[in-house]
């Protein structure tokens, strides 16, 4: 009898557990299309000429906002995280700078997540006038490192709970993120907060991010990108079945 009511009792966790997943979704869907019916989509053209439709904000910081953001110029809907940055004085202005000029240096490595456009943007008011900066990465939907390790339980006491990802997988993933790092040093910076919520997890990547700071070796300034914070961040890459098993 005990062992029919703990399996029973698992069933109807798995079935709750589900449920609550479907309302979720559910929720959120209908909060999306009542956003976008009361707030039209906005769109962003690049000097490029691709041009974006902004669908919803996925992550804000003090002045900055990620969007989460679909192609408007072919028919494919590629997705895209949009950042967008308001810049309210010339500190802030020269960051940004600083980010897209470091991208640029380490662009077309493969263990790093790449700018895929930027723009400034002017815009003024009866009382102030101020810069906005577009910056336009892939879009990133696997979650973080962290995620992970929370999904899998891997900090439990309980072993049996434990769902460990193999020795061959961590050091392969391992070294995706020391590639990552070892392409800023050669560009000649330094990543100074690589952590698991900066690992960022693709279908077809795992990308680590950082969201604090990357200083430059020759500079005393700090500088980042793809996140929420003032600084610049930038993003190692790994295979996505380095944590699949």
């Amino acid at each position: 009898m005990l062992r029919v009511y703990v399996i029973a009792n698992k069933k109807s966790r798995r079935m709750f557990q589900q449920l609550i997943y479907f309302f979720t979704n559910l929720i959120q869907r209908i909060f999306t299309f009542i956003q976008e019916f009361l707030h039209p989509a906005q769109t962003v053209e690049f000097d490029s000429g691709r041009t974006v439709t902004i669908r919803q904000k996925i992550a804000e910081g003090g002045f900055s906002y990620i969007y989460y953001a679909t192609s408007s110029t072919d028919s494919l809907q590629r997705k895209y995280a949009l950042k967008r940055i308001i810049c309210n004085d010339e500190d802030i202005l020269q960051t940004c700078r600083k980010e897209i000029n470091v991208h640029g240096q380490v662009r077309g490595e493969s263990n790093v997540l790449h700018l895929l456009d930027y723009k400034f943007v002017s815009t003024s008011s009866s009382s102030s006038s101020q810069k906005i900066c577009y910056m336009l990465f892939p879009l990133l939907t696997g979650g973080s490192l962290r995620d992970q390790v929370n999904r899998r339980n891997l900090l439990s006491d309980d072993l049996n709970q434990v769902k460990a990802i193999s020795e061959r997988r961590v050091l392969v993933l391992f070294k995706g993120v020391l590639e990552g790092v070892m392409t800023l040093h050669r560009a000649g910076y330094a990543h100074c907060d690589v952590k698991l919520e900066n690992v960022l997890l693709d279908t077809s990547h795992i990308t680590g991010y950082n969201d604090n700071n990357s200083n430059n070796s020759n500079s005393s300034n700090n500088s980042t990108a793809y996140n929420v914070d003032e600084e610049m961040s930038f993003e190692m890459t790994s295979r996505v079945n380095d944590l699949d098993d």
